[in-house]
């Protein structure tokens, strides 16, 4: 809602305020002689004209030239008490609001702290412009001592009232409440309730019942208030308008019974003023305690997935892997059918169905080959782990059963529980294939991945053993229609970066020389396009080992082993290294070069004469090499 024009601002409190006082004038109540009324909404008014014009210089003093003129020509009060009254009925609408402008923009009534805030606000308020009129009135004889509570009283809750009314009126109107569909048509039990209990409470405060065990009639109907309190507070707003309205406009002869007019009204102005305010906090207090559950499983959940996410990269093969099984989850539940919330079920389950593995060591996890049994035992238990770890957080636990079971197979042969057939859940069932699909279709450093039309045949041939026949038949229709993988494409590890060598350093890593290992060779020939990359290799034969063992030690070889990767590293800083079969040792180069063993005549122990070396080159263009075991029975047969 746009503010107005700060001009129009001016105009309408010029109008407004004098307006409304005289209304009130115009209804006798400013002829009683208690002057004592459930709401004064002119203070309101003066409380929503600082928040429009944010206090702009000249709007102070043109408030209080305002009432103090409503006051002498409207009201016909004397100029003295004029005075009075206007300063007091100008201090509190400002000191309101320059305590409520840090929090005017805020959600004020969404979070407990900041309606606390609002109302402290609007207090403090209240009783600065109550104790500064009523003192002045008694400073200046226009009121008797005795009577100093009562009227400080009335006038504390008449302000207090009034600004809440029609400020909380603003407030929601330029930053509304985003009710619920459900919620906008108030239904009519509770408008009903809500109607008994001003009704109920108007009776029992007017008559001697009030200590009657009938009092307790209430607690039923506030029970059902509360169970509303999304709209409560709103409501609430409606019915302290109404009961002003009621108590200003029933005639005088018919709102009290045993009691004065002035005894009625002031403890119905009491009554409301203490059960508004208690109950505008107690709904925003539950209001904001259910927001900040919310708000903590919000944070439980985003703490989860990113754990999910952080397990993924620490396999570069692996990054994503969450987040297209939960992608295809939901595409083979919505082409089975199911709900909404069904497929956003799934999907959530898909993006944290390997957080279990936070638990697997790295030795497991990151393996680049098959896994022994004791490694797979390991591995196995990421399912029934990540399970208990989801089921703590309560919007997750729908989730536990169907990450507890991603893993288990149609036939009964899966993991951890052996499940058979339908006793697999239907969501695990479809993860079960979602989670495969995504295995076969995305590159592993020991297996090539697998074609699209590949994978739905294998995933077909695999009915009634791992998958359940009916949803792999529409998990197959599903990933026909595919065209592409999103997925991680790169063929091999990448050790140019250092924190991605160091995380792989336990399988591709010779423990000696720091140079890589036959395994990372294996691997590395094993890809084509490292094949084109990589066009020659030379291998360097270390000869007279044994004896420089005999002769110095093994200690001394080790030193001597390590020396020489040194030197080959500074030698060739653009190489590939690989120490294979003890001594000897593969070089890879970007461009076709032979060596020789001039090469190396710079390595001390060669000049000495402790050791010698010789040097074979193979270019990788006429002999097809795929692993170092292939390359060693290409040399013995003398290629």
């Amino acid at each position: 809602m746009p503010r107005p024009p700060i001009i129009l601002s001016f105009f309408a409190l010029l109008v407004l305020y004098p307006a409304t006082s005289f209304l009130l004038l115009d209804l006798g109540l400013l002829e009683h002689t208690t002057n004592i009324f459930p709401i004064w909404p002119p203070v309101g008014l003066a409380l929503v004209f600082l928040i429009l014009t944010k206090e702009l210089r000249g709007s102070v003093p043109f408030l209080f030239a305002v009432i103090g003129l409503t006051n002498a020509l409207v009201l016909s009060n004397s100029p003295l008490l004029s005075l009075g009254i206007a300063l007091g009925s100008t201090l509190g609408p400002v000191m309101s609001y320059r305590l409520l402008k840090p929090i005017l923009f805020e959600p004020i009534f969404s979070r407990i702290n900041l309606t606390t805030g609002y109302l402290t606000a609007l207090m403090m308020g209240a009783t600065l412009s109550a104790l500064n009129g009523n003192l002045w009135l008694l400073a200046t004889g226009q009121m008797d001592f005795p009577f100093f509570p009562t009227g400080f009283i009335g006038w504390l809750v008449g302000d207090f009232i009034g600004m809440l009314l029609l400020s909380s009126i603003y407030i929601f109107a330029t930053t509304p409440v985003r009710f619920s569909q459900k919620s906008m048509f108030l239904d009519l039990t509770f408008l009903g309730n809500t109607f008994l209990v001003f009704m109920l409470s108007y009776y029992l405060l007017t008559t001697t019942l009030l200590s009657h065990v009938e009092f307790f009639i209430l607690i039923p109907l506030l029970i059902v208030l509360i169970l509303h309190r999304e709209r409560a507070i709103f409501i609430n707003g409606i019915v302290l308008f109404a009961v002003g309205v009621y108590v200003i406009l029933c005639p005088f002869g018919t709102c009290s019974t045993d009691n004065s007019l002035s005894f009625n009204v002031l403890h119905l102005q009491t009554f409301v003023f203490f059960v508004y305010a208690a109950g505008y906090i107690l709904c925003a207090a539950l209001n904001q305690g259910e927001a900040l559950l919310k708000e903590q499983e919000q944070i439980n959940e985003e703490t989860l997935i990113t754990f999910a996410q952080f397990i993924e990269e620490k396999d570069a093969y692996t990054a994503g892997h969450s987040g297209r099984v939960a992608e295809y989850s939901k595409a083979i539940a919505k082409h089975m059918g199911l709900s909404k919330k069904d497929q956003d079920l799934v999907y959530k389950a898909g993006l944290v169905h390997d957080i279990g593995k936070i638990i697997t060591p790295e030795s497991v996890l990151l393996k680049p080959g098959n896994l022994s049994q004791a490694e797979f035992e390991l591995m196995k238990q990421h399912a029934s782990v990540g399970a208990q770890m989801i089921g703590k957080i309560q919007s997750f636990r729908p989730l536990a059963t169907i990450v507890r079971h991603h893993h288990e197979w149609f036939d009964g042969s899966g993991y951890p529980d052996g499940l058979k057939g339908k006793e697999i859940p239907l969501f695990s069932r479809i993860m079960i294939i979602a989670d495969a699909f995504d295995a076969m279709t995305t590159n592993r450093i020991y297996k090539a991945k697998k074609t699209i039309p590949e994978a739905v045949e294998e995933i077909k041939a695999m009915q009634g053993t791992q998958f359940d026949p009916v949803v792999a038949t529409y998990a197959a229709e599903v990933f026909s229609e595919l065209t592409e993988i999103h997925a991680y494409e790169q063929n091999v590890i990448d050790f140019s970066s250092g924190a991605e060598a160091e995380r792989f350093a336990y399988f591709f890593k010779d423990s000696l020389t720091g140079l890589y290992n036959g395994i990372y060779f294996d691997i590395l020939m094993h890809h084509k396009a490292q094949e084109a990359r990589y066009r020659c290799l030379n291998l360097v034969f270390i000869k007279g080992m044994n004896d420089y063992n005999h002769r110095f030690g093994w200690a001394k070889g080790d030193a001597l082993l390590r020396a020489f990767a040194t030197f080959l590293k500074q030698t060739l800083p653009d190489a590939l290294l690989f120490r294979v079969y003890g001594d000897d040792f593969i070089i890879l180069l970007p461009e076709c070069l032979e060596l020789s063993a001039q090469t190396f005549d710079g390595f001390e122990p060669l000049k000495q004469g402790n050791i010698d070396l010789s040097v074979r080159y193979i270019d990788l263009k006429k002999k097809h090499i795929t692993s170092a075991h292939e390359l060693e029975k290409a040399l013995s047969r003398g290629i």
